[in-house]
């Protein structure tokens, strides 16, 4: 039986000093996808949800989510397009080493 993908989360607060010597907090969720078409759909909605949460019920003003992909051969990279409204998006292409 297959173990279910468990997510490795990067998370990345950085302070941005403002006027009035407020602080905003910015937080980046980084997304690892090498293929992972069977849950990367899965994997944004519920970033998407977090990053509603987050901003709701924290000091956190925004919330970036990128998704990066490192030469999937799968359908990984095409699913991640379809919320490129909502997320950013790295791909890598393939990259072939000579022998």
């Amino acid at each position: 039986m297959p173990v279910p993908f468990q997510p490795r989360w990067t998370i990345k607060a950085t302070p941005d000093l403002t006027t009035r010597n407020r602080v905003e907090m910015k937080l980046l969720i980084a997304i690892p996808a090498l293929n992972e078409e069977a849950s990367i759909e899965n994997i944004i909605q519920r970033s998407l949800q977090a990053r509603d949460h987050v901003c709701r019920h924290s000091s956190v003003s925004d919330v970036g989510i990128r998704v990066v992909s490192d030469g999937s051969t799968g359908g990984t990279a095409e699913i991640a397009s379809q919320y490129s409204d909502q997320i950013d998006r790295i791909i890598f292409p393939h990259i072939c080493f000579k022998k």
